[in-house]
């Protein structure tokens, strides 16, 4: 088994190899890549390794998965719905080919094809992966051609100030995913915004990433009435303990800033089926996503809990008062 002697062992290792492309669904993807485990290989002269891995005392968490004919997988960050870079390398700079680099989302179904400088996006468009097939220990991909005039997809650089290149282009997965609508789980909130499920999502999934402007962490300012204060933080999202991600003003219409739509996703304390999460976007970075908790049905509402401090001096008035209502008595 070619994987196993060179550093890892996988799915691919108990499957006959074949050169048949089989239709993808994203979980056989999922699935080899969870399959993927460190191997001490079968020769003491081995010199190297095809697969890296981050290991603690609990388990080993690869990065990176290459076969001997170039083709390599490596992950795009840190966490769990990074995704990852896929494509043939150049065997003399081991760098990925441009414009036949793939960002292939957490459901390892949608994807950007394009060219990458390191890990930023210098320019790609939208395709899927539609076929797989066991090779050479690693799972080889087969996209679907791009189709003519679509959107070109960017790294944005956010500001204080500036929040995307193209405001109204909307992420491919979010497409999959997400609709904007009325709620129907919150009669006092009906006639305002609601972000909705486009299909079934299953548990621990991506549903929809949540960018916006890059803010410095500060207080507000003196001259603001209650009423302001609570406008200015409506869509507002903690990242880390020096910035914020913000979607204030006009942005907050999705007919001005629809590129990510995490931020209009409402707040409820019983029925909440999300939560938030980090993220690394290829457009926009480090941002923040919100991740399906349990099974979500098409059509529903989702919702998360803000976990507002009760004590803090801003914390919104209407949340105050659901939270006394449900903890009275």
């Amino acid at each position: 088994c070619l994987s196993i002697n060179n550093g890892y062992f996988s799915m691919c290792d108990v499957v006959p190899e074949s050169t048949k492309w089989i239709r993808n669904n994203g979980k056989i993807l999922e699935s080899w890549i969870s399959s993927v485990i460190p191997s001490s290989g079968s020769s003491q002269n081995e010199t190297f390794t095809l697969a890296g891995f981050e290991s603690n005392d609990r388990f080993s968490k690869v990065l990176e998965i290459m076969s001997l004919y170039g083709v390599l997988w490596q992950k795009y960050g840190d966490g769990i719905h990074d995704g990852w870079l896929y494509g043939i390398t150049d065997l003399k700079t081991g760098e990925f080919i441009k414009k036949k680099t793939y960002y292939i989302y957490p459901n390892y179904m949608t994807a950007i094809q394009g060219t990458f400088r390191g890990d930023m996006l210098r320019g790609g468009k939208e395709t899927k992966a539609t076929h797989f097939r066991c090779r050479g220990g690693i799972m080889e991909l087969k996209f679907a051609k791009l189709k003519k005039n679509s959107t070109l997809y960017k790294y944005t650089k956010r500001t204080e100030s500036f929040i995307s290149r193209h405001p109204t282009q909307r992420d491919p997965l979010e497409m999959r995913n997400v609709y904007i609508g009325s709620s129907p789980t919150i009669p006092t909130i009906a006639h305002q915004d609601a972000l909705l499920a486009k299909r079934n999502i299953p548990a621990h999934s991506l549903i929809a990433y949540y960018s916006g402007t890059w803010k410095e962490t500060r207080g507000m300012p003196n001259n603001m009435t209650r009423d302001e204060i609570e406008t200015h933080l409506k869509f507002i999202l903690k990242f880390n303990s020096t910035h914020y991600i913000n979607v204030d003003g006009e942005n907050s219409d999705i007919k001005v800033y629809r590129a990510t739509l995490g931020h209009k996703v409402n707040h409820h304390f019983d029925r909440v089926n999300a939560k938030f999460c980090k993220v690394k976007h290829p457009v926009y970075g480090p941002i923040r996503c919100l991740e399906s908790i349990k099974p979500i049905w098409r059509h529903d509402e989702i919702l998360v809990n803000y976990s507002y401090d009760i004590e803090h001096p801003f914390t919104p008035r209407w949340y105050k008062e659901l939270y006394f209502q449900q903890n009275q008595g």
